[in-house]
């Protein structure tokens, strides 16, 4: 009896640095020629597209300029996608301590190494670095949700409603904080408040896979199997690749045929 053990699956997954937002940011803090400008974005433009590539553009830009700020951007975002998420995390934060570079790109590139720790699993720095980022960009909204993962990977879960709240305060609509909040509530067994949130989640986006996983395992803690498994299986029909739709199908290999 009872529901699964994998009832106390978090899904807070990190997410990759925004590298886009704040590469303009930093070019601005370039010599002023267009060409290392475009070599710049270009060089984001395929960290993002293809990390392996990125990393030997990045390598080869510095063995021309080794102390420039742009490549070694571009490099760390680069060591992230290609699954060297610590160095890169590591290298975003020497970037980040650079007083040499205006305020805001400095807290860009906190938030940015914030990201790299949680894709690392190291959620203890990422917190350091979003505390760091939070300074520079008080109550950003963006950078209260990343923290919130952070306080949530180190089990903290209090904490991470409170970002989430403020977060929300700001922007009430935004369903992937919604989404968080409910699961951060489920762990705490705060079990109205989560199927609140889940629900107010749904209502803005009936699409929000991680929001119908939490009202699916909500479902199941009352033991209502039968809308559990239907949200469980929308889940798969709508995000097959996503990280929800693997939590979706541990939790229906679990439940009773």
């Amino acid at each position: 009896g009872g529901p699964p053990a994998t009832v106390g699956a978090m899904l807070l997954s990190p997410q990759a640095p925004r590298a886009l937002a704040f590469a303009a940011l930093l070019a601005l803090t370039m010599p002023a020629r267009a060409e290392e400008a475009g070599r710049y974005h270009d060089c984001i433009v395929l960290a993002e597209r293809d990390a392996s590539a990125a990393l030997t553009a990045a390598r080869d830009w510095l063995a021309e300029a080794p102390a420039a700020s742009p490549p070694r951007h571009c490099l760390a975002l680069a060591m992230i996608g290609a699954g060297q998420a610590a160095e890169g995390a590591a290298q975003l934060d020497r970037l980040a301590a650079d007083t040499a570079l205006p305020a805001p790109v400095r807290g860009d590139l906190h938030g940015q190494a914030g990201n790299g720790w949680l894709i690392a699993g190291r959620p203890d720095i990422a917190l350091a670095a979003f505390d760091s980022a939070l300074v520079v960009h008080r109550g950003d909204v963006e950078l209260l949700i990343d923290r919130a993962r952070a306080h949530a990977g180190t089990g903290d879960y209090w904490s991470a409603v409170a970002d989430l709240d403020s977060a929300l305060d700001q922007a009430p609509a935004r369903d992937d904080a919604l989404a968080f909040r409910a699961a951060a509530y489920r762990r705490l067994e705060v079990w109205e408040l989560a199927a609140d949130d889940a629900a107010r989640a749904l209502s803005a986006n009936p699409a929000n896979v991680d929001a119908l996983v939490e009202r699916a395992i909500l479902r199941l803690h009352a033991n209502d199997l039968a809308t559990a498994r239907a949200d469980f299986s929308q889940v798969l029909l709508l995000a097959p690749q996503s990280a929800a739709a693997d939590l979706a199908r541990n939790f229906l290999a679990e439940l009773p045929r």
